[in-house]
């Protein structure tokens, strides 16, 4: 029973309440205070009652729970371990099999997992008692499929031994190995984005125009049995497998059995969660109109296809059904065309699809528990617009949400009031698109959010007024689409202060950015984020294009920067990691702790930081096994040491999958040198180094005595 304030007081005899009613309600003030201690109190008696269950119980009580049951917790890390706690029994009984060590390593990381028993695909003499017709000795490179997965966690052909160690990560095909691959890119959907058209009749799936993959948004695995197959790991969606399904849905039309595609679970393109899906004028293309192809040369498709049936006989004349043909997709480059006779001019093309990336940075569709309530003003596509939402706030505090993924252009002005506190989002689910320039005129002591937005040009500040800009969960490309359709670097930055002068704050959290321009009285954080000058030498932030006028005040927290900096004072730069050289102008405050930042950087006094710590070990070390080592050997060692000692990412290019994600043979000192051993730059949160270390350690647990095991990193 719920037992609130107008509950207690109707329970209160009639003459009571008309007296208090005439003494102003101090009664039912007093009983208001006790129903609200009496609702902490069942909320608190429910909470106990629902810790008893793995389920339901508060995340600091999953602990206590595992070790009633023997858990025995791994490195700390950011992802729950409630999965494999309610499932470390099911775990133990089926203990020394491949599907359960794949279930686990998902379980303990949140990555999708396969693990691969490599004495199947050994090239060994058979026992004659347990023969396997499927396990060949030479490889059969006529059947695409086979070369299609070759190179991959489901590659089938056989192979001769490998007898290099697999923990190594070179190994692999030995009797005694078995592989664990890892998907570290998460793939985020995108529902009914505008795409981005790029000439007559072609448009690109990212709504700015760049060349991305597709990524498979993942099934659900029936049972713990099971393996994953490619249908239930986030991976790049290749060409083949795509076009093989829809061109048998193609041919089964053309042999007359409709019904048996209705009836036939697809892979791909099932209907209740397809790999992607095309609109046109609010109409989804069905999956047997879309042709899969090779888009580089952005060749238009023909409108129809001819299909002959496979139960047609020699000598029948009749002629061949043509089947039609709205759209071709390139999966791999992210492109679509619609065949030269379809008249799309006009027409609205949207795209639902997903993306990989990884993590929750930059504007994407992924859950949020920072929206802003309540909304003031929504904004939809056919509704109303955002300059209209702009203008009905006018100067008063609002909450202006975009609840769709619509991209809209045009350049943008935002008028700010005295003391005014405005919020422009896009809601929880969707990713919108600003393509023009967005102009905010400063207020004296006005606040600007925005969030989770995509912004396709920059944002700048005008008035010299002291104001606060909030850039949180945003991506600001720091390239544009050239008019021969390749990427060239943005001319201006992505976050500007023009007027000189000017006073505020700008705080950019959990973001993906260009480059920064802000005057010498503006105090910047950079939390979460990524800024891209697109090259080492590049002024990432500074108050002028050449970098030699410093910027305000900075702090850094988990940042990645490629480029330099120069700002008057650098306050906290904290497991950060930054390509070019840092200019602090005041080094006496300030403190750089557990970053990586080159070695000629002039900032304030660094603890742990790299490539010094290295060095400084290095050092320690040599000398205490040699006290009397030269100094000449010494000097060697730290030229070696910091020629050495720099990050390496997987890629640097802007709207790729794995856009500033730290690749395996970076160096350990940056992987694993932040101050609870997990990686320094914008991916600090995500805990990677903590995940691999969890996976190995549950390895040895459930592993059959005898095997050796590998990790190996897809995405």
């Amino acid at each position: 029973m719920t037992l609130d304030a107008d509950k207690l007081y109707a329970l209160l005899p009639s003459i009571y309440r008309i007296r208090d009613q005439e003494e102003g309600a101090p009664l039912k003030a007093f009983l208001t205070v006790l129903a609200e201690q009496a609702e902490v109190l069942q909320e608190d008696l429910a909470q106990i009652y629902d810790d008893q269950f793995i389920e339901t119980c508060a995340e600091w009580v999953v602990p206590y729970l595992g070790g009633l049951i023997g858990y025995r917790d791994t490195a700390a890390t950011n992802a729950s371990s409630r999965a494999e706690v309610a499932n470390t029994i099911a775990y133990r009984r089926r203990k020394g099999t491949v599907s359960i060590v794949e279930q686990l390593a998902t379980d303990v990381t949140g990555w999708k997992a396969r693990a691969v028993e490599y004495f199947q695909q050994v090239c060994v003499t058979q026992y004659l008692n347990h023969m396997r017709p499927t396990h060949h000795a030479v490889a059969d490179l006529r059947r695409q499929r086979q070369v299609m997965w070759s190179q991959t966690p489901f590659n089938p052909m056989p192979h001769v031994v490998d007898v290099r160690w697999i923990a190594s990560g070179r190994g692999r095909y030995n009797l005694p190995n078995v592989g664990l691959f890892l998907w570290r890119l998460q793939p985020h959907r995108v529902a009914k984005g505008t795409a981005k058209l790029i000439k007559d009749g072609c448009f690109t799936f990212h709504p700015l125009g760049f060349d991305m993959p597709l990524f498979n948004p993942g099934q659900g695995e029936e049972s713990l049995t099971r393996s994953a197959d490619p249908v239930n790991v986030p991976d790049p969606l290749r060409r083949r497998p795509l076009f093989d399904e829809v061109e048998e849905l193609r041919q089964s039309l053309a042999d007359g059995r409709a019904e048996s595609v209705a009836v036939r679970r697809l892979l791909w393109f099932d209907a209740a969660r397809p790999v992607f899906q095309v609109f046109k004028n609010g109409t989804a293309v069905p999956a047997q109109q879309v042709l899969i192809c090779d888009l580089t040369d952005w060749q238009r498709p023909p409108s129809r296809l001819t299909y002959r049936p496979r139960d047609k006989r020699p000598g029948d004349n009749s002629p061949d059904p043509q089947l039609p043909i709205q759209i071709a997709v390139d999966p791999v480059l992210g492109r679509l065309a619609f065949p030269a006779d379809s008249n799309v001019t006009g027409a609205q093309v949207q795209v639902t699809y997903s993306f990989g990336f990884s993590g929750a940075f930059g504007g994407g569709p992924y859950p949020s528990d920072t929206l802003r309530a309540p909304v003031t003003q929504r904004v939809v596509t056919g509704g109303t617009t955002l300059a209209q939402a702009l203008a009905a706030v006018g100067t008063a505090d609002a909450v202006i949400q975009l609840d769709d993924s619509a991209t809209i252009d045009g350049d943008l002005t935002i008028t700010l009031g005295a003391d005014q506190d405005l919020t422009i989002q896009g809601n929880e689910g969707t990713r919108p698109v600003l393509t023009g320039k967005v102009t905010i005129i400063s207020a004296k002591n006005a606040e600007l959010s925005l969030h989770n937005l995509m912004l396709g040009k920059s944002v700048q500040m005008t008035g010299t007024a002291e104001t606060t800009l909030t850039i949180r969960h945003c991506t600001l490309a720091p390239v544009e689409l050239a008019q021969d359709l390749s990427m060239k670097p943005r001319p201006e930055p992505s976050v500007r202060w023009v007027d000189v002068g000017s006073h505020g704050t700008l705080v950019i959290d959990h973001t993906l950015s260009g480059r920064l321009m802000t005057s010498a009285d503006v105090s910047v954080r950079l939390l979460d984020s990524a800024i891209d000058a697109l090259a080492d030498t590049g002024v990432a932030l500074a108050a002028a294009d050449d970098g030699k006028v410093a910027a305000g005040t900075l702090q850094l927290v988990r940042t990645t920067v490629i480029g330099t900096i120069h700002v008057r004072a650098l306050e906290l730069a904290e497991h950060a990691l930054m390509t070019g050289p840092v200019v602090s102008e005041q080094q006496q405050q300030g403190c750089v702790r557990f970053s990586c930042l080159p070695s000629d950087s002039r900032v304030p006094r660094r603890y742990r930081c790299q490539p010094e710590w290295a060095v400084q070990q290095a050092r320690g070390a040599a000398q205490q096994r040699d006290p009397f080592v030269a100094s000449d050997a010494l000097t060697q060692l730290e030229i070696r040491i910091r020629s050495s000692l720099r990050p390496v990412f997987t890629t640097t290019r802007f709207g790729q999958p794995a856009y500033l994600q730290l690749h395996t043979s970076c160096p350990v000192e940056i992987r694993t040198g932040a101050e609870n051993g997990s990686e320094m730059g914008i991916f600090h949160s995500l805990g990677q180094a903590q995940c691999e270390a969890n996976v190995r350690v549950r390895l040895e647990e459930y592993l059959r005595f005898g095997l050796e095991s590998g990790i190996f990193y897809v995405t």
